[in-house]
Order: C-alpha cells, then structure tokens, then sequence
C-alpha cells in the first residue's frame, strides 16, 4: 500500500498490551513498509483447516506440503512453540493441541463415519517421504484411537530403501473397526510392488501403496512392504 494511504488498524493503540501490537508497521501511516497482513499463514494458525481436508482426500503430497510450511511459519524460532504469525503471541494450549493432533493423524487416523457410520482406521496414512529414507525408523507406543484401546506400531525402512517392515499391534478396541488400512510408502517415490506377513504370506495391495489389514479388535501383525 502507498504510504500514507490506505487502511490503518489502532487496535495497538488502543490496548498497548496486546497482542496485535504486531501490526504497528501496517498501522502507522508514517512507516517506512505496509504490509496488507503479517499474518503469513493464516491469522489463526492453531486451527489447521488445510490439514483434515487432505487426510479426508488421502492426498499425502498436498498434506505434507501444507505441514511443513504451517510448522515453518508458525513455530517460533526462539520459544520453539506455535505461535499466531511469525514472532507473534503464542498459541494457546488447545491450539498447539490441535497442531499435534494433526501430526498424530499422520500415524494413526480413524476415517469416515462423519455419518453415523462405523469408522476405518488408517495407520501410517501420511507419513512424509523424507522421514523413510534408508535405514529410518519410526515408532510410536500406546496410542488411544476413537474406536477404543491402543495402537503399538514401528516402523524400519531397510539399509538399502528398498523394503520397509512395520510391526502393529492392536489391543483392546472396543469396536472393530469398519476397514484398517496401511500405506507403505517409499523415500523415493518407488511404487509398492509386493507386501508379505511376518510369515511370508503376500497381502493384497489395494493401489495408490495401501495394503488391507484384517479387522480385528486385538492383533498383532508384522508386515514387510517391497518397494
């Protein structure tokens, strides 16, 4: 905006303390830059709408995307936590909590039944390239899901890239889940090519790298992907 011109907000004039003593540069009619808004995500970042879309369409590379640039905008570089814009208020505590659930949907998402319906569980849903290079490993332990119980489920990705083995157990639902799905995906963008149980029985593959698990309330199963 032209200096001098425009639209200017006193909202720091008004209140001096707070938080949107930020947008002095925009609201002083006499500043050297205007900015038509700081806030560079969104102004309210603690409530991620991108990121249920994404999940809800499987689209994975568009979910990856709107993450990574929400932590870059939104994680303050010297509090190491969310905050509104860059260097602005931090989040309150539900809305890093809704940041984290994200990141928990990432591993383990109960899907559908925004109608009544049963449920599916996706496990490994939108796991970020990046995170499966060569002899990568993630895990996480004693997760509660929707459907009741807990989730166990580590993942190794071989030396080479080529394979990755997941090791799942689920105990105690309350409820079956309606569907259970899996995506093995690799580092590089190869395709899946085959899976197998611990046992070497081979698993349909379901396209788009998702393999069908049983439905089960408790199971333990150990499933090798070949990419």
């Amino acid at each position: 905006m032209p200096r001098g011109e425009g639209a200017y907000y006193n909202a720091h004039l008004v209140h001096l303390k707070i938080a949107d003593v930020n947008w002095t540069d925009i609201s002083q009619p006499g500043a050297r830059r205007h900015y038509l808004w700081r806030h560079y995500v969104a102004y309210e970042t603690m409530w991620p709408i991108g990121g249920p879309l994404f999940l809800a369409r499987d689209d994975v590379a568009r979910f990856s995307e709107w993450l990574f640039h929400n932590l870059a905008a939104v994680v303050h570089r010297d509090w190491r936590v969310g905050v509104e814009s860059l260097d602005g208020a931090p989040s309150c505590a539900p809305g890093d909590g809704e940041r984290w659930q994200l990141i928990r949907r990432m591993f383990v998402n109960e899907t559908g039944g925004y109608d009544g319906s049963d449920q599916s569980l996706f496990l490994l849903q939108a796991i970020p390239r990046s995170w499966l290079r060569p002899g990568s490993r993630l895990a996480i332990k004693d997760m509660g899901t929707w459907l009741g119980g807990k989730v166990d489920l580590e993942a190794r990705v071989a030396d080479d890239g080529t394979s990755i083995q997941v090791d799942v157990r689920l105990a105690g639902l309350k409820v079956a889940p309606k569907e259970v799905w899996m995506h093995l995906r690799s580092f590089d963008g190869r395709p899946l090519a085959a899976a197998t149980t611990g046992g070497g029985e081979a698993v349909s593959l379901a396209g788009d790298d998702r393999i069908a698990l049983p439905r089960a309330t408790d199971q333990v199963l150990r499933i090798v992907g070949h990419f």
